[in-house]
C-alpha cells in the first residue's frame, strides 16, 4: 500500500465526484497540518490537565493547613482549661482550713469546758486562765482566718492576673488566626473559580480535538474511497 503522502502527491491534480458534485481531494499538506493540529491540541489538553492537577495539590495544602491552625487552637484552649486550677494553690488552701478547723475544734472543747466547770470563790485563778486562753484561741483564730484569706485572695489575683494576660494573648492570636482563615477562604474561592476555568476551556480543547479527528477520519475514509 502506498503511504497518505504519496498516494496524496499522486492525487493531487485530480478532482473527485461526491455526490454528484466536484470535489477537490485534500492535499497532503493539508493531511500534515491537520495532523500537526490535533497533536497541538493533545498537547494542550495535557497542559490543562496539569495545571488542574496541580490547582487541586493546592487547594488540597491551604486546607490541611487551615485544619492545622483549627487543631492548634482547639489545643490552646485545652492548655488554658487545664491550667486554671492549680494543684500547690489547691494544697496551700486545704491546708490552711485544715489549721482552721483544728483551731475551731480546740475553742469549741475549752468552751464546754468553761461551761461544764463551776468556779466559786475558793479558785478563781483557775476560772480566769481558761477565760485567757480562750480569747487567745480566738485571736489566733481571727488572724489565721484573716492571713489565710488575704494570702489565698493575693495568690488568686496572681493567677488571675496571669490567666487574663494568657487570654488577651490567646484573643489576638485567634483574631490572627480568623483573618489567617478568611484570607485562605479567599484564596481557595479564587482557585476554585481559576480551576473551573481551566475546566471550561480543557472541555472545550477536547471538542475541538474530537471534531479534528472526525474531520480526520472523514479524510482518511475519502482517501482510501479513492484508492
Amino acid at each position: 500500500h502506498l503511504s497518505i503522502f504519496t498516494f496524496m502527491m499522486k492525487r493531487e491534480a485530480e478532482p473527485s465526484f461526491e455526490g454528484g458534485s466536484l470535489k477537490r481531494p485534500c492535499t497532503a499538506e493539508e493531511v500534515e497540518k491537520l495532523i500537526d493540529t490535533i497533536a497541538e491540541h493533545k498537547r494542550r489538553e495535557y497542559v490543562y490537565i496539569a495545571r488542574a492537577v496541580e490547582h487541586e495539590r493546592e487547594i488540597h495544602k491551604e486546607r490541611t493547613q487551615l485544619q492545622h491552625w483549627r487543631d492548634t487552637h482547639e489545643t490552646q484552649d485545652g492548655h488554658l482549661k487545664s491550667v486554671l486550677i492549680d494543684p500547690f494553690v489547691n494544697m496551700e488552701i486545704k491546708l490552711q482550713r485544715e489549721r482552721l478547723l483544728d483551731k475551731e475544734e480546740r475553742i469549741r472543747v475549752l468552751e464546754e469546758e468553761l461551761q461544764a466547770k463551776q468556779f466559786d470563790q475558793k479558785d478563781p485563778v483557775t476560772g480566769k486562765r481558761l477565760i485567757n486562753k480562750l480569747r487567745t484561741l480566738k485571736d489566733e483564730n481571727a488572724d489565721l482566718g484573716k492571713t489565710q484569706a488575704e494570702g489565698t485572695l493575693q495568690v488568686l489575683e496572681m493567677r488571675l492576673g496571669i490567666l487574663q494576660k494568657q487570654n488577651q494573648l490567646l484573643r489576638n492570636k485567634c483574631k490572627e488566626q480568623i483573618q489567617f482563615m478568611q484570607c485562605l477562604d479567599e484564596e481557595n474561592e479564587t482557585m476554585q473559580n481559576s480551576l473551573n476555568q481551566r475546566a471550561a476551556q480543557l472541555q472545550a480543547e477536547r471538542t475541538r480535538s474530537a471534531d479534528l479527528e472526525r474531520r480526520l477520519a472523514e479524510a482518511e475514509a475519502t482517501i482510501a474511497q479513492l484508492r
